[in-house]
């Protein structure tokens, strides 16, 4: 018996020693599988990221490229044969890739061209093509060998030279006469400076008629490098697992620089009328005067602000203008604060336009970006989402710049987060939180007052976050209230700045169109959306950036929209369990904005009894986009909670953020070959 337990005994403690190591056995070989995973996954990382790299550098091959600005044609030269037509100028180290030189071909004979480029003397490039090759009066490209940097001080000197393949001799050298033999002529421009030798004529006050083709290889080498130290650090964040709130913000702050240096002055639209604005209020001027007969908004600023572009522009408070900006005049004056607070400090220390206009910028940009990266803390789920509206070029380019649009994106992001924080914590809501509330409403619905529905959203607190039924009402009706009467105030006041700038235009009378017959406006709307609804989406993305003429490649709208799309339909979970109701705020606030946005346009730019609805454009849309994305993800809560499943999604985590440096990177060199 004592045998049978000792080797029953045994048994069982061989079973359990042997269950033991089996476990420790199973857990190395799950720790070993999962560090192969994770070194497998950092691969693949590593490699799709020096894929979207060298995405970008391979982009970037030809957008560095420009040609010199068009001269205008003022006397034509025709060539002798074996004369020339030369030309010195001096290097200025500019780095370039060819010329092109406007011919005149002409009847009468044929022969060949050759043209030479020398150095102090030497000889550096050389062409050859024949006289039917030329097109008339248009430029003849001559690539160079190589790029070639055209030494500062270094005399370099251009000939052309005509050759008639019978060596008969050629015609007079004067523009205007038959041209017999070799038939080709040259082009020449006034300039006071210039000096030029036709077939041994010299003439002065005249150029070559030709085109530069240069590389900016610094600005090329900058961009790039640039990029790649962008890349990594944003690479080495997502591998070392830097907190996500941390990782947002530290990109969108080195995006927002990016385009606060790219974006040149006046590149937003209407940045001068805002920029005239903003100074006026920085000023103090809180409202604006009433200019020419029109009685459109203006007031009396330095004249030097008009010619903000030159850098050596300096305020003369002795020189003033009358300047017009009546539709800027018609934005309340707390919707230029950061820009004025910038412009006030600047003009402490400088008279300089340039920086002044820089300093307004500045202003802006920091409000702004301090409001989104709040924003990005306080947001309580979604962060993804509010941060892709935040990247949108569009948004980016608006942040930058003088607009009041920027600041009131931010402020409507910064609101929504923290209407959110306040709704998913477990303490009630204090006075000083109804009052930051309270002013931010304000704010928004000043800033512009079709977002006055924004407001709205106060209306997801539920009333255990008040001490009593009374408090709720009041401060869920009260600040919607306060901030529309406030709006009423202000529009009293601007109205008298809202003349009709477009042709066929008449607030008053589309007013009582609109209200006459309501239906046929709801098909207005529809048609409108129709037409525009796809254009609306792309522009607000950032297809069209500048005054909507700098024309963004495709790939980076379509890119962020599907990344848009994607995040909203992956963000599956709420920080509360949302209800019907809370959807149809979201669905109200977007839908009422929307037919609010659209209203305005109509009413004050649009012709009266116009079929569709004209100058709506994307970015207007772009404050209450989120609340779409919010209906969305309540509505994909609300259906999964009545089905009693949760569907998870694969989530593409860190190749979002790499894939978002790859778009902005094409949307920056598009911009940048755009002005180049």
């Amino acid at each position: 018996m004592e045998n049978g337990k000792c080797e029953c005994w045994k048994g069982k403690g061989k079973m359990k020693i042997m269950e033991k190591l089996g476990t420790v056995e199973n857990r190395k070989w799950k720790g070993r599988f999962m560090e192969f995973q994770d070194k497998f996954g950092a691969m693949i990382f590593v490699l799709a990221s020096c894929v979207m790299l060298l995405f970008f550098y391979n982009y970037s091959k030809d957008i560095f490229i420009g040609i010199s600005g068009e001269k205008g044609p003022a006397r034509e030269v025709f060539l002798e044969d074996g004369a020339a037509v030369e030309q010195e100028f001096r290097g200025e180290g500019e780095t370039l890739m060819g010329i092109s030189i406007r011919f005149g071909v002409h009847t009468g004979g044929n022969g060949r061209v050759h043209v030479q480029l020398s150095e102090n003397g030497e000889p550096l490039e050389g062409w050859n093509c024949m006289a039917g090759e030329l097109e008339d009066g248009g430029y003849r490209g001559f690539p160079f060998h190589t790029v070639r940097e055209m030494k500062k001080d270094a005399v370099y000197k251009l000939s052309i030279t005509g050759e008639s393949e019978k060596g008969n001799g050629a015609s007079s050298s004067l523009a205007g006469e038959s041209g017999k033999g070799l038939g080709v002529s040259v082009w020449l421009t006034e300039e006071p400076n210039g000096s030029i030798f036709a077939n041994g004529e010299p003439l002065g006050g005249y150029a070559l008629c030709w085109q530069q083709t240069y590389m900016e290889v610094g600005l090329k080498n900058g961009v790039r490098l640039g990029a790649a130290i962008l890349f990594l650090a944003v690479g080495l964040a997502v591998l070392y697992k830097v907190d996500e709130k941390k990782l947002m913000s530290g990109i969108l702050a080195a995006l927002g620089a990016v385009y606060f240096w790219m974006c040149p002055l006046g590149m937003a639209p209407d940045e001068t009328n805002h920029f005239y604005r903003a100074y006026e209020v920085s000023c103090g001027g809180w409202a604006s005067q009433h200019m020419g007969e029109d009685g459109v908004g203006g007031n009396y600023l330095p004249a030097a602000l008009q010619d903000y572009h030159n850098p050596n522009a300096e305020i003369d408070t002795e020189d003033i203008a009358e300047l017009h900006y009546g539709n800027t005049a018609l934005y309340a004056p707390v919707s230029y604060l950061p820009q004025a607070v910038g412009i006030r400090i600047a003009r402490m220390f400088t008279g300089n336009v340039v920086k002044i206009f820089y300093a307004g910028r500045l202003g802006g940009f920091l409000a702004s970006m301090l409001l989104c990266l709040w924003a990005i803390y306080l947001m309580p789920f979604g962060k993804k989402i509010l941060f892709l509206v935040m990247a949108f070029p569009m948004s980016m380019q608006e942040m930058a710049s003088l607009a009041p649009d920027g600041f009131t994106i931010a402020l409507s992001m910064a609101f929504l987060a923290y209407i959110f924080r306040i709704r998913c914590r477990k303490e009630a809501i204090g006075k000083k939180e109804m009052v930051l509330v309270g002013l931010m409403g304000i704010v928004i619905a000043l800033c512009k007052i079709v977002y006055v529905v924004l407001l709205l959203l106060v209306f997801l607190l539920p009333r255990e976050k008040f001490t009593g039924k009374k408090q709720a009402m009041l401060f869920q009706f009260g600040i919607p209230g306060a901030a529309f009467a406030m709006n009423l105030i202000w529009l009293k006041i601007s109205a008298g700045y809202l003349i009709e700038f477009m042709p066929g235009v008449s607030s008053r009378e589309q007013v009582k169109y609109v209200l006459g017959d309501l239906p046929n406006y709801c098909v207005v709307v529809m048609k409108t959306l129709w037409m525009w609804g796809v254009d609306w989406v792309q522009c607000m993305v950032g297809r069209l950036l500048g005054a909507l003429n700098v024309e963004i490649s495709g790939i980076v709208w379509m890119g962020l929209l599907v990344m848009f799309v994607y995040e909203v339909c992956n963000c599956r979970q709420m920080a509360w369990k949302a209800g019907r109701k809370d959807w149809m705020v979201f669905i109200f606030i977007f839908l009422s904005g929307s037919a609010l946005i659209c209203t305005s346009i109509y009413v004050q730019w649009t012709a009266v009894a116009s079929d569709t609805i004209a100058g709506v454009q994307g970015r207007y849309f772009t404050p209450i986009l989120p609340c779409l994305a919010m209906a969305a993800v309540c509505g994909f809560h609300l259906r999964e909670q009545k089905q009693g499943e949760a569907k998870i999604y694969q989530v593409y985590g860190s190749y979002f953020y790499m894939l978002l440096l790859m778009l902005h990177g094409i949307t920056v060199l598009d911009v940048i070959h755009h002005y180049i």
